[in-house]
């Protein structure tokens, strides 16, 4: 199963992990999608800016899929300049593309890095998903220490 992306998450069971019980950068809360990264270097940027704590309890996933995902990018330049401090704009994009259901994967831009990509994942339209805990994760000192 080819890799689609990375995660660090205190779930390991791909159900939880679907389940986004609050809203975020691109979906409302009550959504049923997977985030990933692209690689494992943006899911640790992106996993300590919403997880505060700095302490163990995470795993470093990766995520795989049966057959290659049907995609929609968001391009950044056709994004407002001020994108990433306007989450009803781009929780609205991400709520139309998993309405519309055209395609499995919407690939976003990072609010952290924007050059790099997220993958939005719909598991209805990807239902061959697997996940896969690598190994325990913590966060590295200096990165809990920044804070």
């Amino acid at each position: 199963m080819p890799v689609i992306g990375w995660r660090i998450s205190p779930e390991n069971e791909l159900a939880r992990c679907l389940e986004q019980q609050k809203a975020g950068r691109w979906h409302y809360a009550g959504s049923l999608l997977l985030y990933v990264s692209s690689t494992p270097e943006l899911a640790v940027l992106e996993a300590r800016a919403h997880h505060r704590r700095g302490d163990g309890g995470y795993w470093l996933q990766q995520i795989s899929a049966a057959a290659a995902l049907a995609l929609q990018r968001v391009e950044r330049e056709a994004l407002p300049e001020d994108w990433s401090r306007r989450p009803p704009l781009t929780r609205e994009l991400g709520a139309q593309w998993l309405r519309e259901a055209r395609c499995s994967g919407l690939l976003v831009p990072s609010s952290l890095c924007p050059e790099a990509s997220n993958l939005l994942i719909n598991p209805a339209l990807a239902p061959e998903l697997e996940l896969l805990p690598l190994r325990p994760f913590r966060f590295d000192r200096r990165l809990v220490l920044a804070l």
